[in-house]
């Protein structure tokens, strides 16, 4: 029995990979300028336009999308790109700071496409199209 039990905890681990840490991204991670593409479940520190590199735009995220948590404010600019779910998570999560969308561009399939914490947290969100999943 317990044979069984090392041999499926094995094989899951197998087939779920590697965990990834959190890792910043943005257009001035460093405040040097240094440029980081984002990925699914990253950590948003600086403003950021999403282009081909970002890892974020060409898959699903199996959980989160984005955590926004800079000093300040910070612009994510969609570049006309689709940030999706699998619809679990939350597509942008506004932790700490303010954020500005700006499209076009679209969130969708998350179970909440954007979370903001606080007054000014979200500070506003221009052409975005945020797209629930639907139940079927």
């Amino acid at each position: 029995m317990l044979i069984r039990g090392v041999v499926g905890l094995t094989l899951l681990l197998a087939i779920a990979g590697p965990a990834r840490a959190i890792r910043s991204c943005g257009d001035d991670v460093d405040g040097r300028g240094k440029r980081v593409p984002c990925a699914c479940g990253d950590l948003l520190v600086s403003s950021h336009v999403l282009g081909a590199a970002d890892e974020v735009t060409t898959k699903p995220c199996a959980a989160d999308g984005l955590l926004v948590a800079a000093s300040g404010p910070v612009t994510l600019d969609l570049g006309g790109r689709t940030i999706a779910g699998s619809g679990q998570g939350v597509g942008v999560h506004v932790v700490r700071g303010s954020l500005t969308l700006v499209g076009p561009g679209a969130i969708q399939q998350f179970s909440v496409g954007v979370l903001a914490h606080g007054m000014q947290a979200l500070r506003s969100a221009v052409n975005v199209r945020l797209v629930r999943r639907r139940a079927g």
